[in-house]
């Protein structure tokens, strides 16, 4: 309905697919959150700058719904694209925290991996305050994966 009221390539419309995206990574709906985003990277194409951050929010957000499928290679690139590019203004948003920790999350399992980062992440994405509950749902469900391989001794590694 958005797309007929707003016609294609409104930044409106690029908004709410991006929502509509994140709705679909909260409630595990990992196939339609990639397929959104990839008709929200469309929509913003035609009609906006390629520097414009929801170009960013998409990386992110493509980044975590690959990590939610287990494709950590894939997730990470995604992540660090995103976070490269973004500006300073961009820097409080509560989905560059859930970055943070996807990121952290995406690295733990390697061996120059900092201990308990993913952790040190999901208390900075708490401490902003704006963060949804199903960004911090999936925040803790991340610190957890990390956390559990530290718990291991190294011989049952």
């Amino acid at each position: 309905r958005a797309s007929r009221y707003y016609g294609p390539g409104h930044r409106e419309l690029v908004s709410i697919l991006i929502g509509s995206a994140e709705t679909a990574l909260a409630e595990g709906h990992l196939d339609d959150a990639l397929e959104r985003l990839a008709v929200a990277q469309a929509n913003a194409r035609q009609s906006l700058p390629p520097e414009h951050g929801y170009f960013r929010d998409i990386e992110g957000l493509r980044g975590m719904v690959l990590l939610e499928r287990g494709e950590l290679r894939a997730a990470r690139a995604h992540l660090e694209t995103a976070r490269a590019n973004r500006s300073d203004e961009e820097q409080i948003k509560s989905q560059l925290g859930l970055e943070a920790v996807a990121l952290a999350r995406c690295r733990c399992q390697q061996p120059d991996a900092q201990p308990f980062a993913a952790s040190a992440a999901h208390d900075a994405l708490q401490a902003m305050g704006n963060a949804s509950p199903w960004q911090l749902a999936l925040a803790r469900k991340w610190v957890m994966q990390c956390e559990e391989p530290a718990r291991l001794l190294p011989s049952e590694r």
